[in-house]
């Protein structure tokens, strides 16, 4: 799946780094329109950051997309998220 990338602000994605449409609908998170497709960043990070972001969006969201859960998916995505 191809993906696209948001940059947003703070005030949209409050205390998260990323968001991708699984995690959002497992959180219940509201306030920014999210498509399976979609990936939110937060925009003041530094390049670096940005990038471990969005891998571990996309690590979490593909098995997300497959039947893991949310939890699971989310430390799968930290043990494998580098640089």
């Amino acid at each position: 799946m191809k993906f696209n990338i948001k940059e947003v602000g703070r005030n949209i994605i409050r205390d998260y780094d990323g968001m991708n449409y699984y995690a959002a609908k497992a959180l219940r998170f509201k306030g920014y329109p999210m498509h399976k497709n979609t990936i939110l960043v937060d925009k003041t990070m530094s390049k670096s950051m940005k990038r471990k972001t969005i891998k571990h969006e996309i690590l979490e969201c593909n098995k997300m997309q497959h039947g893991c859960g949310y939890w699971d998916a989310h430390r799968f995505a930290l043990k494998h998220e580098v640089n």
